[in-house]
């Protein structure tokens, strides 16, 4: 690019296909640091490498909250820490107001609430 001209202090250089090794230069545009960050691949949510749930999992176990269902219980079929869910009910991780911009499958997660709801019912008659 140094062939092309300075790059003016506003600016950056931002690879089109996020492929920060590819460096042909129809792969490159000239952006201002703002539309360089709005172009960021997103790590929220199921992005997240580190996730172990995914979105659909999430609102599970805010359902599940919602019905009283111990943070002890949910953690254990889950396979996550009790603090984690209790982050979750407070939005600290997994957060609803980003959540709720992502559209979800209507009652998909009715039938697993009612499963849920079953193995319990089923494990208090014992």
């Amino acid at each position: 690019m140094a062939k092309y001209g300075e790059i003016p202090k506003d600016k950056c250089i931002d690879h089109l296909n996020r492929n920060k090794t590819d460096n042909r230069l129809e792969n490159l545009r000239l952006v201002s640091i703002h539309e360089n960050a709005v172009n960021r691949r997103s790590f929220c949510g199921e992005n997240n490498p580190s996730s172990k749930l995914t979105e659909s999992e999430v609102r599970l176990i805010r359902t599940l909250i919602s019905l009283s269902i111990p943070y002890r219980e949910i953690a254990e079929d889950f396979m996550i820490s009790k603090s984690e869910v209790g982050n979750i009910a407070k939005g600290a991780t997994w957060n609803p107001k980003w959540m709720d911009r992502i559209k979800c499958c209507g009652n998909a997660v009715v039938p697993q609430v009612a499963q849920f709801i079953a193995r319990r019912i089923k494990e208090i008659e014992k």
